[in-house]
């Protein structure tokens, strides 16, 4: 699948996974800083999201990272 036959929600998912994969590595940013930046409704949802994702917590990730 190209760019050019995305929808726009799969293109707006696939840019947030992509700039939460570059954030969580950033220890600057909070959780709930990340949250905010990918335009989520509260850490919580971007926890289940990025479980989703990567089938691991946002937590978890950042530990493995560190």
């Amino acid at each position: 699948m190209t760019i050019h036959d995305m929808t726009y929600p799969r293109l707006r998912e696939a840019v947030r996974r992509e700039l939460a994969e570059h954030d969580i590595n950033d220890p600057s940013l909070s959780l709930q800083e990340i949250s905010f930046l990918l335009g989520l409704s509260e850490p919580s949802a971007f926890s289940r999201v990025y479980r989703r994702w990567t089938g691991q917590s946002p937590s978890a990730a950042r530990f493995a990272a560190s």
